[in-house]
């Protein structure tokens, strides 16, 4: 429990080069995902959703070799999960409080040497959806990215945070590097785990 907040505890290490500036961004999302159902019949794969299919399997169901399988389809919706940590070295103390949930967890490497311990707080409000109609895979993600990619999400980050409570024409935009254009260039590396919460059936 963070407070009220049921979470999910991450712990894990970093393992870094001394002397060498990276950078490390830590996430969690839900993918959402579609339920297919199908199954194979002569070497032709049917989507058992569609009136024609489910015809065709009640009459070979009990062939050899047909099986109604269940698969999940990702789809291209996230919904992002608020982070939580208590980690005095990461950057998010410079915007807001280790209190609030965050959408990203921003650490830089000089806070550290070769090795270093650390982790975040997931909150667990969209693990399960009980109607089940938006099932999903949470995903967690540790990136190692670039200076570019890491200054215009931490700014980004900082934007969001800002809006409301700061006059429009004092926002501080998120400095990108495309020359006569907008937005970012940059690169990411990442360990990423997959974790199924909710029924899919």
């Amino acid at each position: 429990m963070r407070g009220n907040t049921p979470v999910m505890n991450c712990k894990f290490t970093l393992l870094d080069t001394p002397g060498v500036d990276h950078y490390y961004v830590f996430e969690a999302v839900k993918q959402l995902v579609r339920l297919s159902r199908s199954f194979v019949w002569n070497g032709i794969r049917y989507e058992y959703a569609k009136p024609d299919a489910q015809k065709l399997y009640q009459t070979v169901k009990d062939s050899p070799g047909v099986v109604l399988r269940l698969d999940t389809v990702p789809r291209n919706t996230y919904l992002r999960l608020d982070l939580y940590t208590d980690d005095p070295n990461v950057a998010n103390s410079q915007v807001s409080s280790l209190d609030s949930p965050f959408r990203r967890i921003f650490l830089p490497s000089r806070a550290f040497g070769a090795s270093y311990a650390t982790g975040f707080s997931v909150d667990k409000k969209f693990f399960r959806d009980p109607t089940n109609n938006s099932p999903g895979i949470v995903l967690i993600m540790v990136k190692s990215v670039s200076p570019e990619l890491y200054n215009y999400l931490f700014y980004y980050e900082k934007y969001k945070l800002d809006i409301g409570s700061v006059p429009t024409g004092q926002l501080y935009s998120p400095p990108g590097n495309i020359v006569n254009g907008l937005g970012i260039f940059g690169s990411s590396s990442k360990r990423q785990w997959f974790y199924y919460f909710d029924q899919l059936r």
